[in-house]
């Protein structure tokens, strides 16, 4: 429901850790809200951890395969170039300093990667049968 009224404040984490740890929650839960509902909430919420993986697969098979390096370069520079392009965009549309760019691209890395090595582990924890939280079988 939109309600025009309804007003919601927000603080932001005072450092990229936090911001880090923030994000590795969110990840680490969802794969328990997709049992819950029996589907994949959206399948935006699985580009983080196909990112991850992507990631680490061509950066342990780089060292033997030039195309796993050339897959490798060329994944990150989209990535670059990706989070350049809607840092600027998220800039402009709040007419901030583009000086602002390097900490929103910093944002943009530790929110994609914490979301998916989150997600990997909370994957991980719900195959041996035990919950994000306490690690404790479920029952």
């Amino acid at each position: 429901m939109l309600d025009a009224s309804i007003r919601i404040y927000y603080t932001p984490r005072g450092s990229f850790r936090r911001l880090f740890r923030q994000y590795y929650e969110y990840g680490l839960w969802k794969p328990a809200v997709m049992r819950k509902h029996g589907s994949v909430v959206s399948v935006r919420s699985l580009a983080p951890i196909a990112f991850v993986a992507s990631l680490v697969v061509l950066v342990l098979i780089a060292p033997f395969s030039r195309i796993a390096l050339v897959a490798l370069a060329l994944e990150a520079g989209v990535y670059l170039l990706g989070a350049i392009v809607f840092g600027v965009l998220a800039l402009r549309a709040k007419h901030e300093s583009l000086r602002l760019l390097p900490g929103v691209l910093a944002s943009f890395v530790t929110f994609h990667v914490a979301y998916g090595i989150g997600m990997a582990a909370g994957l991980l924890r719900g195959r041996r049968g035990t919950t994000p939280a306490s690690g404790a079988a479920a029952g």
